[in-house]
This record gives structure tokens, sequence and C-alpha cells, in this order.
């Protein structure tokens, strides 16, 4: 019995029918294009599937559109029923999926509801609808009018019901395009034109085109008149929805107007008035039909004005009126009051010409002035230096470097208004640079070079002088900086140049005069004392030896002279002695002549000397000989 039973439940277990589940996906397509409808399934069952594709009707039965078998697409209506042919005629694929080649719109009439089943033998039977829509996009733009509306010479008048102000229809499409209407950004939505109709008046109509399925949408703009549509800006938006896609697109509908009376006036701008120039004064009005302007009772929208200074405080006004009514009670505009802007040119108080002269540690004050509407504000500039923030310019002791151009700059925070005036100071005076005496240091035979400089305007003239006479040869230059120097050579340096005293001096402009004076070194017997005190030591002791010895060698030769002379000295042979005498007398004369070159001549003055002065004694002798 148990193995009867488990017999029984595996026969049973076999026979039990696998399940099947359509994957059914709705397919939106383009009119021309080719597409592919897919009628996939889930199942775990071993069998090969056998696909059938069916039309539905709008009754929600079924019409066999294609027979179970693949390849015989030839005989697939169940009837011959010429609603259901097609040209290119559908075809099935390997995976049994049906396929259309360049769908048309009428394609959403004969296959806009299908049906998928799926066979499994006896594993199970299972089918789903499929959605099949072919899309027509718009080819061309929407287009967009007002009604009654004439080149801007006619407006609506205000309402408090919905009047058709224009029309926006879009090109045929499928499915049909969907339409808003958009004021300045915001969506209309219009009030009911009749009573009691809960839908809106404003909802699209719809047009079919030629070939019965692609269609027109028309709308009309319809809104209650208010002011604010004048001249408004209203958009059509034109959507056309196909599956997932969507395609949309703005078209902006004409301005029109709206019959309105005038309610303001005034001036687009109030400008800035300049003395001298001229403005134009610009009024407009609200309105329509246009309205008449005038200003300053002069009729028109503009009006020109030469600024002057009588106009400052004058006001204008403007008047505006659209209609009979308001001619004699216009609207009248707040007024605007002219403020005339102006500048004067600065000037210097109690300076002519833009120029002022000083002297070195003058103090310097100088005030710019100006007038002008509104008040100037002030500053002095020295180059791009700013040197004050008020009209006052000052300096409290003068230099040379103050010497320049100083501009006064005014303004009264308009930029055209901006005025300058340049003055021209001089400072003029001199002074020395450097001690008033100064020791000069030097050599003995070199030159010195003396160097006067002077800080001056204008230009100084220098005079050197020594002993009081006037010495020339002196070189100028200008180093710059108001500095002028003159330069003087002296030497080569002597005894007489010892301790001389030289004096430069400098005449600048209405100033006293300045000098220096200019000490040259001392020299010591014509030479400047630059050996060591050894050194000198030594050279004065060798020379004092050699002029003691010279003198004693001459002091003897004059002895033996005198004793030859008085014949106190024998003599063997005369002309022996005599020559002998001679040869001694010569030599050592020589000898005496040689040391004396060794030194500083000396010895040969006191020689001369000598011999000049004599001796009496042999004077006396010679001639008591003869």
């Amino acid at each position: 019995m148990k193995i009867a039973a488990v017999l029984l439940l595996f026969v049973a277990s076999a026979c039990q029918a696998a399940s099947v589940t359509i994957i059914a996906k709705n397919v939106t397509a383009e009119v021309g294009e080719d597409v592919t409808i897919p009628c996939d399934y889930e199942s775990d069952s071993t069998f090969s599937p056998t696909k059938t594709w069916y039309a539905k009707k709008n009754d929600g039965t079924q019409d066999r559109l294609y027979v179970w078998a693949k390849g015989d697409e030839a005989g697939t209506f169940a009837s011959d029923d010429a609603e259901y042919q097609r040209t290119p005629a559908l075809t099935i694929d390997d995976d049994g999926n049906l396929v259309f080649s360049k769908v048309t719109l009428e394609d959403n009439r004969l296959f806009g509801k299908l049906h998928c089943s799926v066979e499994l033998q006896q594993d199970g039977l299972a089918g789903k609808d499929i959605g099949f829509i072919v899309a027509l996009l718009p080819r061309e733009d929407a287009t967009v009018d007002i009604e009654d509306y004439d080149d801007g010479k006619q407006g609506f008048d205000l309402s408090e019901d919905n009047t058709n102000i224009g029309n926006c229809m879009s090109a045929k499409s499928y499915p049909p395009a969907e339409m808003m209407f958009y004021e300045n950004g915001i969506p209309i939505v219009p009030k009911s034109a009749f009573d009691g109709f809960a839908e809106l008046v404003n909802a699209p109509t719809l047009t079919e085109s030629g070939d019965g399925w692609s269609m027109f949408t028309s709308k009309d703009l319809l809104k209650e008149i208010q002011i604010s549509d004048h001249q408004a800006e209203f958009i059509c938006n034109v959507k056309t929805v196909y599956g997932d896609k969507v395609f949309e697109r703005n078209y902006t509908m004409p301005k029109f107007n709206v019959n309105y009376q005038t309610r303001t006036a005034g001036f687009n701008s109030e400008p800035v008035a300049y003395l001298g120039e001229d403005i134009t004064l610009n009024c407009s009005a609200d309105g329509f039909p246009t309205p008449t302007i005038s200003i300053d009772d002069v009729e028109g929208e503009k009006l020109a004005v030469t600024v002057t200074e009588d106009l400052n405080g004058k006001s204008y006004v403007c008047k505006a009126y659209n209609n009979e009514l308001q001619a004699d009670n216009p609207v009248v505009s707040l007024p605007y009051v002219l403020n005339v802007m102006s500048l004067a040119e600065p000037t210097f108080v109690g300076i002519e010409d833009k120029a002022a002269a000083y002297k070195i540690g003058d103090s310097i004050s100088v005030n710019c002035s100006s007038a002008g509407n509104p008040a100037p504000m002030y500053a002095w500039y020295q180059g791009d230096k700013k040197v004050s923030d008020s009209g006052l310019l000052a300096i409290e002791s003068a230099s040379l470097s103050d010497t320049g151009e100083y501009n006064c700059r005014v303004t009264n925070g308009h930029q055209n208004l901006d005025k300058d005036s340049t003055l021209a100071i001089t400072v003029n005076g001199i002074s020395m640079v450097g001690e008033e005496t100064q020791d000069v240091e030097g050599e003995e035979g070199k030159e010195v070079n003396l160097e006067c400089s002077v800080s001056a305007n204008p230009k100084p003239t220098f005079t050197w002088t020594a002993d009081g006479k006037t010495v020339s040869g002196a070189i100028e230059s200008t180093p710059g900086n108001y500095k002028y120097t003159s330069q003087l050579k002296v030497g080569p340096l002597n005894t007489d140049l010892s301790k001389k005293e030289y004096v430069c001096t400098a005449s600048g402009h209405d100033q006293a005069d300045v000098s220096q004076t200019f000490v040259l070194p001392e020299m010591s017997n014509g030479m400047e004392n630059t050996t060591r005190p050894e050194e000198e030591v030594k050279a004065g002791s060798s020379t004092a030896i050699i002029i003691v010895i010279l003198v004693l060698i001459l002091v003897v030769a004059v002895v033996l002279a005198v004793l030859y002379n008085k014949g106190i000295i024998c003599k063997k042979s005369e002309e022996k002695g005599d020559e002998s005498a001679e040869m001694d007398l010569e030599g050592g004369m020589n000898n005496e002549e040689g040391d004396a070159e060794t030194g500083n001549g000396n010895v040969e003055t006191a020689v001369d000397n000598e011999d000049r002065s004599g001796n009496p004694e042999e004077e006396k002798l010679m001639a008591s000989e003869e």
C-alpha cells in the first residue's frame, strides 16, 4: 500500500502544469520608424513556447490576427476583413516578436490594442495586453495671434468677465498637443464664461487632420481684462507627451494694449545740471490711448534746457491726459527742481601770476580759494604727492628743496567738475656746505685740490683770493639738487706756501655772501717732515761728522800753504819742493772737493768766503817778500 501511494504521488507531481508569466512592455514609436514589439515571459517549463498575437476590438473581444505557426504570415488573418490589412505586412521574428516596418498613424487604429499569448503545451497558457502608440511630433511651429489688434492703435476695454484676447494653434501631432497660457510667467486660470459650468472654458479644441489621426490643437486666450495686461508678455506653452517622452515649446504672443485713463506722470530721470551745459528733461505717463504730455507748459515729452546760473532752483512739472474729460484736469507730476552744479577755477589769495618767491627760512602760507555748488573740497599736490588736505599750503621754514610746482585741486563730488590751478614757488638763498675754515693736508712738491661747495638758488658766483689778491684758474661744476662747486688747484707745495690761506667767496641772490677759508699745511725747510724720528737723528749726525772732517782738512791745507809761503817749510829742491807742494796741495784740495760733493754745498760757500776775506798776517808776509 505504501509503495502504491508513493507511485501515485510521483505521477501527480509529474502531471502538474508549470507556471507562465508574461512580461509585457508598452511600446511607443515615431512615424516612419521600424519597431519590434516583444512578447517576453518567465516559466520553469522545458517546453518550447508557441506565441500568438491578437488585435483587440473596442468591445474587448479578440479577433485573431496571426496564426500560431511562424512562417505562415501570408495566411495569418482569421478573416478576409480588409480592416486589418497593412502594407508592408507584419512579420514575426525567430523569437516570436511582432515586427512593424515604417510605422504610420494608421497603425494606432489597427494595432493600438494588442494581446500576446504564450502557450507551453500542457504546461500552461498565458496572455497579456500590450499598449502600442505611434506618435507624430509637430513638424511646424504653433501660430499665435491677437484678436482685433491693429499695430498698437487699438486696445481692449477693461472688463470683469472673460474676453477672447487671442488664439494659439499647434501644428498637427499625435497624441494631440496640450496647451497652457502664461502671463509674465504665471499660469492663467480663467473664470468660467457661463454660470454653472464646472469645466474651464479655456480647454483646447481638437481638429482632425486629413489623415484622420493627427490633430490640430487650438486654444483661445480667455481672461478678464485688467490694466496690468497692457503690453504684458503672454506665452502659449505647447506640449506633446507620448510614452515617457515630452516635446515642449513656448510661443510668445504679440503684446496688446488695454484702454485706460492716464493715472500717473513723471520725469524719467533728473539729470545733473552743470553750469553752461545742455540737459534734456524727459517725461512719460501711463494710459492708453497714448496721452498728451507737456513740460513747463510746452507740449512734448522732451524739453531741452541750457543751464545758466539764474535757473538754479527753478521748478519744472510735466502734465498728461489721454481723453477729453482729463484735458481740463490733467495729471501733474512731482516737480523737478533744477540744481545748477558749478565750480570755479581755484585762485591763490594775495598772489599774482600764479608764482611766488621766498628766501631760505621763510614761512610759506598760501590759501587756495574756489566757489561752487555744492561747496568744493580742496587738496594740494607737489607732483603726485599730496602735501595738504585743505585749501592751505603751509611750510614752516622754506628750504631750496621746496622750490617747484604745487597744484591746488578742487572738487564738489562730480567728476566732470574737478578743477585745478598750479602755483610755482621759488625759494632763493645761499648757504655754505662744510666748515668755515678747513685745514688742508698735503706733501711738499705736490699739488692740493681746494673744493668749495654751496647750496644756492639761483646759481652763485665764486671768487678765490689769497693775501687779498684774486686767484684765477678755478673750475666750477653743478652736481645737482641746487648744489654748486668750485675747485682750485694749488702747488706744488713749498716753504713759500706754508700755512698760506686761500678764501672762497660765493655770492648769492639778495643774500649776504658766504665764504670758506682753506689753510695750507706747514712746510719745514722746504721739505715736509715725513721721515721717522730715528732716521732724522741718524741722517743729521752723519751730515755733521762729514762737515766737521771737511772743515778740518781745509784748515790744515790753509795752514800748510801759509807756512810754505813764509819759508818755514824747507825745500830740498825748489822744483821738487814746488811740485811736491803743489801735488800735496792738489791732493788735499781734491779730497776736500770730493768730500764736499757729498754734503749740501755749505763747505764751498765757506771756502769762498774764506778766500775772499784773506788772512792779514799772510798778506803782510807776502808784501814784505815782494
